[in-house]
């Protein structure tokens, strides 16, 4: 395993090609990580600076360095232990400094964040040149599915919200002008649901599937979420969203206080003469519509109820080699089949997968997200 460093212009500055131990771990919708354990030398230490990337090959994740560590035992030896995330995690160094509404499609939402914090800002200084960003023509990232508004967040973090919501996964790989591309991506359906694309089944019929534990539970779920606005008492603002619905038993209810939703944008100025005092100009409070604020209230309902869906995971160990292979048979963000020895057969995205290289040999294993 070659682990190219490159500068912060990404151009190769050197190749380690020996190590102690070295994960690097790739994530559908949220940044990877990686760790690297090297016995430390003067070269090694200079060429492993912080905001250096990583790449490897078969891989199109870049990482980047942002955290070293240097032990020295007389008994064990020395170490050197660089950490770092993908390059996806560069969004968390940019907040939204100001009120937006989001409404649309989840790319639209996610691409105008981008202009206005990271791509094409205001404020010049806040560009970060490295990112540029490609638009998906794929029917779920282009569908009209969110509705909110957000300020003072962090930018990862409200992306990372976004593509949860939708069920997207986000990138951003090096392109051929060496900037690294934010792209938006579903994966390909590879499961029993579909006849289009060739299965990938993983089960211990076909000796690919190590270990398995399935979970069931409609502990936490909700089914309707009344949400409380501004005001108090019989004044204040509510709204109902429900999804899955029912009646009796099958209810399951919760309440959202949702004060932090303003209905009032801008707050009513006056302008007054300085030296007598006299009214100049009234400017009127920027409000949003009743039908724009039962919006918002309900998004937000939506948004609380998707956290209290009924559980189902399934977890496994898959035989990366045996079969199928990821990166040539099933990708990141994929939907694949499984099937234990009890017969109980669940479809499943793939979120994580994990590259692990240490004396005890290579360990290369997906994770997976129950649909």
């Amino acid at each position: 395993m070659d682990i190219s460093i490159l500068d912060s212009n990404r151009n190769l500055v050197g190749i380690i090609d020996s190590f102690e131990s070295f994960i690097w771990t790739e994530r559908f919708d949220k940044c990877g990580d990686f760790e690297l354990v090297v016995a430390p030398s003067t070269d090694l230490l200079d060429l492993l600076q912080q905001d250096r990337y990583l790449t490897i090959p078969d891989s199109e994740y870049v990482m980047v360095i942002e955290k070293h560590e240097l032990t020295t035992d007389s008994v064990s030896g020395n170490r050197f232990m660089v950490y770092g995330r993908s390059v996806e995690s560069l969004l968390d160094r940019r907040i939204i400094e100001f009120f937006l509404e989001m409404e649309g499609s989840t790319q639209s939402s996610i691409l105008g964040l981008l202009d206005d914090h990271v791509c094409y800002p205001e404020n010049t200084w806040r560009t970060i040149p490295e990112i540029v960003y490609t638009k998906s023509t794929a029917p779920r990232v282009i569908a009209p599915t969110y509705v909110g508004e957000t300020t003072g967040e962090n930018l990862y973090d409200v992306i990372c919200s976004l593509c949860k919501m939708s069920g997207l996964g986000f990138k951003m790989p090096l392109d051929s002008n060496n900037k690294f591309n934010f792209t938006l991506y579903m994966g390909q359906d590879r499961s029993y649901a579909q006849d289009v694309n060739p299965y990938v089944v993983f089960s211990p019929e076909f000796d690919n599937l190590i270990n398995s534990n399935y979970l069931e539970s409609n502990q936490p779920l909700k089914t309707l979420a009344r949400v409380g606005g501004i005001g108090d008492g019989y004044d204040r603002w509510f709204a109902n969203i429900a999804i899955g619905g029912g009646a009796g038993l099958l209810r399951r209810e919760i309440f959202v206080d949702a004060k932090d939703i303003k209905y009032e944008l801008e707050p009513a100025t006056q302008t007054t003469d300085p030296e007598t005092g006299d009214v100049i100009e009234d400017t009127p409070a920027v409000t949003l519509s009743d039908e724009e604020y039962i919006t918002l209230l309900k998004e937000r309902g939506r948004e609380k109820l998707a956290e209290h869906k009924a559980a189902q995971s399934f977890e496994g160990k898959a035989e990366n080699l045996r079969m199928f292979t990821y990166g040539t048979d099933y990708f990141m963000g994929d939907t694949i089949q499984f099937k234990d020895i009890y017969g109980i057969e669940v479809s499943a995205k793939v979120i994580e997968f994990v590259r692990s290289y240490s004396s005890s040999g290579i360990d290369l294993y997906p994770s997976f997200n129950v649909i």
